[in-house]
């Protein structure tokens, strides 16, 4: 392992939790369990998936359904203390101890000075974790930002994170919407600054399916 500080992105969605790095990109399924891992689903895309931590054992991903207390984490409550289990997991596997780390937050809970303080207040610092038996300590630092601002950023940005003057994005002033599974979240930006945000509504593609197929009913 490096103690060089790497970066690294995690977006915390409903039914995965997603990451990008230098050292590649990757999802662990938001499943859950308390519990010893004591048999491995044998699939090499999907590494062990035991940790514990502060002194109970964890199991998550897909080898969460071995666990005798199995849950789907379905709320995508950003600030649910288990999320910091999941990026201690992608930093093992990524090989990093020592990380700066970006969560993507809704657009209303970046404008809750609160709630982004409970976030980075929760996976900063020194963790210690036992992950598949290896003790390891990890040395984090995270920040937050709305989560549309992925979008604006894979237009303006090339592949070794500079800005991309040439793009026609990057001095036009620009709404990014962002349909997730349960809110909409919209940002205006100016020449790469926010210069609008609009609240999250709770009308997202599951609202939307179930208003239709009331309809269709």
């Amino acid at each position: 392992m490096e103690n060089k500080t790497r970066k690294v992105g995690v977006d915390i969605g409903k039914s995965c939790v997603k990451f990008v790095s230098e050292f590649g990109t990757g999802e662990i399924p938001s499943y859950i369990s308390r519990g010893r891992l004591t048999q491995v689903i044998n699939d090499p895309l999907s590494p062990p998936s035991a940790i514990r931590y502060h002194e109970t054992d964890w199991i998550l991903g897909h080898d969460a359904l071995l666990g005798s207390q199995f849950s789907l984490k379905t709320d995508e409550t950003k600030t649910d203390e288990r999320n910091l289990l999941f990026i201690l997991l992608i930093l093992a596997r990524l090989g990093i101890t020592h990380a700066d780390i970006v969560v993507g937050l809704p657009v209303n809970s970046t404008e809750n000075a609160k709630t982004v303080e409970l976030v980075k207040g929760m996976f900063s610092g020194q963790k210690e974790a036992v992950i598949n038996g290896k003790p390891m300590t990890f040395t984090t630092r995270v920040n937050v930002l709305p989560e549309p601002l992925g979008t604006y950023f894979s237009l303006v940005l090339d592949d070794n994170c500079r800005p991309i003057k040439t793009s026609p994005f990057y001095h036009a002033r620009m709404a990014v919407i962002d349909i997730g599974f349960r809110t909409v979240d919209v940002i205006c930006i100016q020449a790469g600054r926010i210069a609008t945000v609009k609240d999250s509504t709770m009308s997202g593609t599951v609202s939307f399916f179930e208003q239709v197929w009331k309809l269709i009913e």
